[in-house]
């Protein structure tokens, strides 16, 4: 246990800890904890390993080294496309007089993508009575937009960014990665 309190627990290194089998997408493996000094740690079998283990040392298991174990399949996660930033140009120019609070919810989440993504500068916030301004400026040229800031909770910036993958088919994280 580290000194928070908190366990810290690798995950798979998807290689068998004896053998040195590199786990395949669909593989079937074990996984077990064991305690050590440092606390658990985490050992990877592939099932002829296991199977083995299993015969000849029956005893570690229920003598206490072994924690606990289980079964489990190599599962590759499924990458998703990026939006092509020139395509996000052309829906954020397609926003620019945008009336309806969604349609400038779009727009703020997809400045935040371009910004991060470094094609969009922020220059600098103005403050009015009605809301804050953000102006920003196009890397690429001297082209600068005013931006309005619908003042956002943090889930509906992953909201709105969720909505707009689903309509491009492709990963937007505004303020994570991809």
């Amino acid at each position: 246990m580290s000194g928070s309190g908190v366990w810290q627990i690798d995950g798979s290194a998807n290689v068998c800890c004896c053998c040195g089998q590199v786990f395949r997408e669909g593989s079937v493996f074990f996984s077990a904890l064991a305690e050590s000094e440092d606390g658990f740690v985490r050992r990877d079998f592939c099932s002829e390993c296991w199977r083995e283990q299993d015969e000849a040392d029956e005893a570690t298991r229920s003598s206490g080294d072994c924690f606990c174990f289980w079964r489990t399949r190599r599962v590759i996660p499924e990458s998703r496309a990026t939006i092509n930033t020139d395509l996000l140009w052309d829906f954020f120019q397609g926003l620019r007089d945008c009336d309806s609070h969604e349609k400038k919810v779009f727009r703020f989440v997809v400045a935040l993508y371009l910004m991060r993504r470094r094609e969009l500068k922020l220059i600098k916030v103005v403050r009015r009575q009605e809301g804050e301004l953000l102006h920003c400026e196009k890397r690429s040229s001297d082209q600068q937009y005013e931006i309005e800031d619908p003042h956002l909770t943090e889930q509906q910036v992953q909201d709105a960014a969720e909505r707009l993958s689903s309509l491009f088919g492709a990963e937007l994280q505004p303020n994570g990665e991809g």
